[in-house]
């Protein structure tokens, strides 16, 4: 019976014209004669479960800021770690620019990490961010021929499966970290 507020996830009481936590406008979901009629306990329940939400959404809140550090390095590190080990396999030229497509993995990966803590978590935030960042890691890599893609007709399904492979891996990574980050996994009233 509690109006849950879209953008931020938090249940509010069934009158609520705005969302106690981020204070967009709310649909009430009941008229206020209604909510009165109810009984005292059957509102105190709902009251509590309503204070809850909006608590959980604040510690989760404090828990992103205070641990936007550890999710640009986790980011940093699993992107990093993932893409280097695929760019190594077709690396061609000097061992310099392999040193710096490896160090822009890992900004882009803690780049990505970071995004996505202070959007807020969420598999679908996560699969956006980290399937864009792969994509134009690879762009770049191809177009900027720093990679050994074999571009012969028999041999073209390396470049095809080292695509496919890395944007599995970053979907999967996106689909996880966006998911380990969401407000719904923190909320106590659920």
């Amino acid at each position: 019976m509690l109006n849950s507020c879209g953008p931020c996830g938090v249940r509010n009481l069934p009158h609520a014209e705005a969302c106690a936590s981020c204070g967009l406008p709310l649909e009430p979901r009941m008229p206020r004669e209604e909510w009165e009629a109810l009984s005292p306990q059957l509102r105190a329940d709902h009251e509590k479960a309503s204070g809850e939400s909006v608590l959980g959404r604040r510690r989760w809140l404090e828990n992103l800021r205070a641990r936007r550090g550890i999710h640009t390095a986790s980011g940093a590190l699993l992107f990093g770690v993932l893409m280097t080990l695929m760019y190594i396999a077709w690396w061609r030229g000097h061992a310099a620019w392999l040193a710096a497509l490896c160090a822009l993995q890992f900004i882009a990966g803690g780049a990505a990490g970071h995004l996505i803590n202070t959007k807020g978590g969420g598999s679908l935030k996560g699969f956006v961010i980290f399937e864009s960042t792969f994509l134009v890691s690879f762009a770049l890599v191809v177009l900027c021929g720093w990679a050994d893609f074999p571009t012969d007709g028999r041999l073209a399904h390396f470049t095809v499966r080292a695509f496919w492979l890395g944007s599995l891996a970053a979907t999967m990574l996106g689909l996880g970290f966006g998911r380990y980050l969401a407000f719904d996994r923190y909320d106590p009233s659920q």
